[in-house]
């Protein structure tokens, strides 16, 4: 039988195997962040003189959380975390938001990967880390399916990508996005992941914190009518008292010590609405406590604890576009007291 090469790619699209893929992964936003190196630089330089943010080059973060929303109205946010030393390898826990989902027939249950050879970056490619094909020779078939349209209509894993460059041009990524998801199924595939994880750790020589670390992204409470989110109304009292419930959420769920009951209270607080309990819209509702249980698991294969801590929060109504200029970053989306979108960084080591 004579099958040519493109056959052979088309027979394992179609019955979803896994095959060695030379694409590269396109940007989808153009807009709401920096594809160009000269503006990146522009906007680190700003950054570097006004956020006023610590280096801390010894400090091993094994996980953080980072926001994904335009760089003119959450860059001071981004840069809090990405001032930190970043490891080689960088696996990205990214959010199938709905607008997604609604394209993709909205799988559940399962992380979605994909087998691109390299993903666009700012003005270079950035390479997938070979960890990803391991992870899918691994893990069992159930837990994972192999979703190139899903990740190339996905903004939330692309976002970080000029800021990983940045801060560690050789970085190479593992992008991963996470459907919805009961939480048993949560425990069960995070834990399957961070066995994988730490597998191909041993295998390699290579140590979560200082070589591997875990990269969750999520935006924080999107509140105001568009969001059906009003539970305080609109008004800069409203305001005050909705991101006074964002930070409680940091403080009891994010901070100290990360052990189970802390996620489980994370989902609680994000998950589920009735007449006793606000429910923020968090877009990380689920990439947030996949993320931790992962990297507790970890923590726990190392016989280590899992220690976090909130470096910045802030929205895109109290802080409004960051004045820079004579570059092309816009914004995606409006920021008033009937919109606005709260960003939060955090970071995990184990201890």
């Amino acid at each position: 039988m004579n099958v040519n090469f493109f056959t052979l790619i088309l027979i394992a699209v179609i019955i979803n195997i896994p095959v060695l893929c030379q694409t590269t992964r396109k940007p989808i936003d153009s807009i709401g962040f920096s594809w160009n190196l000269s503006e990146m630089n522009s906007l680190y330089s700003y950054l570097d003189n006004n956020a006023h943010i610590r280096f801390d080059t010894e400090a091993q973060v094994v996980a953080a959380i980072c926001p994904h929303d335009d760089y003119l109205y959450a860059s001071d946010v981004y840069y809090s975390l990405f001032s930190r030393i970043f490891p080689s390898t960088i696996i990205i826990i990214g959010v199938t938001h709905a607008t997604v989902r609604k394209q993709i027939d909205d799988p559940v249950n399962v992380l979605l990967l994909e087998n691109y050879a390299k993903w666009a970056g700012c003005q270079k490619e950035i390479a997938v880390s070979p960890m990803r094909d391991y992870l899918i020779k691994e893990m069992p078939d159930s837990s994972f399916l192999v979703y190139n349209k899903a990740h190339q209509l996905e903004h939330s894993i692309e976002a970080l990508i000029p800021f990983i460059q940045k801060r560690n041009p050789k970085a190479e990524i593992v992008p991963i996005m996470v459907t919805r998801m009961q939480y048993s199924n949560m425990q069960k595939i995070s834990g399957l992941l961070a066995s994988a994880i730490s597998k191909y750790c041993s295998l390699k020589g290579l140590i979560p914190g200082k070589d591997v670390m875990i990269l969750i992204s999520s935006d924080a409470n999107h509140y105001g009518p568009d969001f059906s989110n009003t539970p305080f109304g609109t008004d800069t009292v409203a305001h005050t008292r909705a991101v006074e419930y964002d930070k409680s959420i940091a403080d009891e769920c994010l901070t100290g010590e990360i052990d189970e009951l802390k996620i489980k209270r994370c989902t609680d607080k994000l998950w589920f609405k009735d007449s006793d309990t606000l429910t923020p819209v968090w877009c990380g509702k689920y990439s947030v406590p996949f993320g931790l249980l992962t990297a507790r698991k970890i923590s726990e294969i190392y016989s280590k604890k899992l220690f976090g801590e909130v470096l910045m929060y802030n929205d895109s109504w109290s802080k409004g576009v960051i004045p820079v200029s004579r570059i092309s970053l816009g914004t995606t989306a409006p920021f008033s007291l009937k919109h606005w979108v709260g960003y939060l960084s955090a970071i995990y080591s184990l201890k």
